[in-house]
């Protein structure tokens, strides 16, 4: 039984797999409309920042916390976001991943405002020499900025392992799909690169682009945090 769990996708090889997966995540992306030009379009630019520590407490369980700062071009800071979660590999190709997430809010009358956003994740992954292809499909409660609401989310990402090199990119592909209005909510594209500073020690720093299907909105993000795993 175990033998067939780990040969998810039915015994597809896994060059096959992650090509599938692939093709997937472009043909949606070919498909979203281009927005109505009647109307212009707002352009947000965004730097996040964040500080994660995780550690193994049991055979494949690990727990994390994380605190996160966010900064609007022009408005200063306007929210920080304390994360914590647990994740589970049960196969050596897939992961279980639970996280609650207290929001703080601040706005024009200086106070803040707290929400709370939950969510629930199956990642799928393997490693094709030094290519890391990924999978994950989630569920949250919260869009990740201001829209409330049930969210499902679908992304595909893609690392590579250079050879000598203490730097690791990787680039991903994100759908959110709105629940409530069943309908494209946006989609967001994102490079990423890390860079190994010691065993456990590590520095990442990306860029990502919303583009947004039910506004007239764009955001730009920039993205610096440093991981610790103990």
């Amino acid at each position: 039984m175990a033998k067939r769990l780990n040969q998810w996708g039915g015994g597809m090889p896994k060059k096959n797999r992650f090509s599938t997966l692939g093709l997937v995540a472009l043909i949606a992306f070919a498909s979203c409309e281009v927005k109505g030009q009647e109307q212009a379009i707002e352009r947000i630019f965004e730097t996040r920042a964040s500080v994660s520590f995780s550690k193994k407490i049991y055979n494949g369980l690990k727990i994390n916390f994380t605190p996160s700062f966010r900064w609007i071009d022009g408005e200063g800071m306007n929210q920080f976001n304390l994360n914590a979660g647990l994740s589970y590999k049960p196969f050596d190709f897939m992961k279980l991943e639970g996280g609650y997430r207290l929001i703080g809010e601040m706005n024009q009358e200086d106070t803040i405002h707290y929400l709370s956003r939950y969510q629930f994740s199956t990642l799928f992954f393997t490693r094709l020499g030094r290519m890391e292809p990924s999978l994950r499909l989630s569920y949250t409660n919260y869009s990740d900025e201001d829209e409330k609401g049930d969210f499902l989310r679908l992304k595909f990402a893609f690392g590579y392992d250079i050879p000598n090199c203490k730097l690791t990119p990787k680039v991903g592909f994100e759908l959110y799909q709105s629940l409530g209005l069943k309908a494209l909510y946006k989609y967001r594209t994102e490079f990423e690169i890390g860079y190994k500073i010691s065993k456990g020690v590590s520095l990442q720093a990306g860029y990502s682009y919303d583009f947004y299907k039910t506004k007239y909105r764009n955001r730009d993000i920039f993205d610096l945090g440093m991981k610790f795993e103990f």
